[in-house]
């Protein structure tokens, strides 16, 4: 999560591929993953191209539940 925190590797990670991996993380049903990968994407989401393919995968769905629990 720390990583894409800083805009060049956020671009980075988006360019090589890294997105998937978090999206594909972030449709589990395991709390504790979710507890690391969530905020993630968040971050990861303030990539611009990030935000439709965050939607389009089904990134969008885990990140609101993850608002209703806490």
């Amino acid at each position: 999560m720390k990583l894409a925190h800083n805009a060049e590797i956020r671009k980075r990670i988006t360019e090589e591929g890294g997105l998937e991996p978090v999206l594909f993380l972030s449709r589990t049903d395991d709390t504790e993953i979710h507890r690391e990968v969530l905020p993630a994407l968040c971050t990861l989401s303030f990539a611009e191209p990030n935000k439709i393919e965050i939607c389009k995968h089904g990134g969008l769905t885990p990140l609101l539940a993850m608002v209703r629990r806490d």
